[in-house]
């Protein structure tokens, strides 16, 4: 099955696999559950993002967050790592409104981009088990698909997922490589992790075939 990834605020997720990316970790409204430290936003940006709300342009005031945002925290993490720390189904919280600007929409978005996951705002009824999809501010993610292009190494790719696949390939056949050097050696283990960099590299080529196939189906329409 399919990851998936949900977000929420402190009032309206109260049940689930819940992890709070907040700074203070929801101390705030109580929160005692899961947290993920390696999502909470570096403090010395966010106050000079703070301290000048009302006096940049919200455009500026945005993409300096998003910016900070993703040099400081996101590009130190391997997506892949983090969905699988986060454990199934996670809902990632904070204090904003679903409406609001919030990390925890550009983590969710990242995420997208990276991994082709789905993700949801949510608000969940526990008396009725239900769990309801909220509006977010999806502009965000075309902010934050612009920083990725602007630093990351597509390596000629089109479709970030797809690079970022690739990327990993790469990395860990080089790790392989300079193992194998050093212990002058190769067991099964080893060679399943070759085969393993081999499929992230597979998977990068049927992600960017589709991503352009999709591209040209969106031209063709308009």
């Amino acid at each position: 099955m399919d990851k998936i990834l949900f977000t929420g605020n402190y009032e309206n997720c109260k049940t689930g696999n819940l992890v709070s990316i907040s700074g203070d970790k929801g101390k705030k409204v109580g929160y005692a559950g899961n947290t993920y430290k390696a999502l909470a936003p570096k403090l010395g940006f966010w106050m000079t993002w703070h301290d000048n709300l009302g006096t940049w342009s919200k455009e500026k005031s945005d993409y300096f967050y998003i910016e900070h945002y993703y040099d400081e925290v996101l590009s130190k993490l391997d997506p892949m790592d983090v969905m699988e720390e986060l454990g199934n189904m996670p809902i990632l919280l904070c204090y904003e409104d679903n409406m609001d600007f919030c990390h925890r929409h550009l983590v969710a978005f990242w995420l997208e981009l990276m991994l082709g996951i789905k993700t949801y705002e949510i608000k969940m009824n526990d008396k009725l088990a239900t769990l309801e999809v909220l509006s977010r501010p999806e502009y965000l993610k075309n902010i934050l698909e612009d920083v990725i292009r602007n630093k990351t190494n597509l390596n000629g790719y089109s479709s970030i997922s797809a690079a970022y696949y690739y990327n990993k390939s790469e990395y860990l056949s080089n790790k392989f490589l300079d193992d194998m050097c050093e212990h002058k050696r190769i067991d099964d283990s080893d060679c399943k992790k070759l085969d393993y960099a081999d499929s992230l590299k597979n998977k990068a080529k049927l992600i960017e075939s589709t991503y352009v196939h999709d591209k040209q189906k969106q031209h063709i329409r308009k």
